[in-house]
């Protein structure tokens, strides 16, 4: 979570270079085919509870992830 607020933050104190903005444009359109591909996978008779429950689980087993490859210095 820190590192997307840091990214963004960073992002919009400085100009904008090449690199940042290509890795904008990646971070919004996986962001959007993310959402997009949530929304046409969930059925029909799904509680909206179920499905943002379950959306906010995969963010924090994400983190999680992430934060061990890091701990053990892979990322």
């Amino acid at each position: 979570m820190y590192g997307i607020i840091n990214f963004l933050t960073e992002f919009l104190s400085k100009k904008l270079s090449k690199n940042k903005e290509s890795k904008f444009i990646q971070f919004v359109l996986f962001g959007l085919f993310g959402a997009a591909s949530v929304f046409t996978y969930i059925p029909k008779d799904t509680d909206p509870l179920t499905i943002v429950t379950a959306i906010i689980l995969f963010w924090i087993i994400l983190y999680l992830i992430i934060r061990v490859l890091r701990y053990l210095k892979i990322l």
